[in-house]
């Protein structure tokens, strides 16, 4: 956990039950509505069993999740997003944005077969090397991680070793 007045992340992982690590990043917004604030909410991915890990250790997303991205389309990465889903169904959740690489929209589509929802609503971003694109748009095969992409990758790589250190 790390914290500061404006920020907080939350490392989230379970090596020993085979759970990928997962970020919670919650910044708190500076304006107040009606004398209370809640934090807009960022996930950097969401691995199979991060349902469960966070219904154990009550530290959830809440209605402030604003954006779920995932480095790569392994379940390591995104074999959670069912469950997350169905969380936020059930929590009421209106909105929320999904940004990953090539192959995110076809991850959606997989879980949509067994998940079915209305809301909350999902925005997916693809993120290309070459051009930032919605669903739908396919670039050029490439060879490399966009820098993003592989930033993301990297940072995530270093947690998962962190946490293994650690247990």
């Amino acid at each position: 956990l790390n914290r500061s007045d404006m920020w907080e992340a939350t490392c989230l992982g379970a090596p020993s039950d085979a759970v990928e690590p997962a970020v919670l990043l919650s910044i708190q917004e500076q304006r107040r509505v009606l004398g209370s604030s809640k934090p807009a909410q960022f996930l950097f991915n969401v691995p199979e069993g991060f349902a469960r890990l966070v219904l154990e250790h009550k530290v959830r997303p809440g209605t402030g999740l604003r954006a779920v991205m995932a480095t790569n389309t392994q379940p390591g990465a995104v074999g959670g997003l069912g469950g997350l889903i169905l969380r936020l169904k059930q929590d009421g959740h209106g909105q929320v944005e999904l940004l990953g690489p090539r192959g995110l929209g076809t991850s959606l589509e997989g879980v949509a077969e067994f998940v079915h929802w209305k809301h909350p609503h999902i925005t997916l971003r693809e993120l290309h090397p070459t051009t930032p694109s919605t669903r739908g748009i396919q670039p050029p095969p490439q060879t490399q991680q966009d820098g993003v992409m592989g930033a993301m990758s990297t940072a995530m790589a270093a947690l998962q070793k962190r946490v293994a250190l650690s247990t």
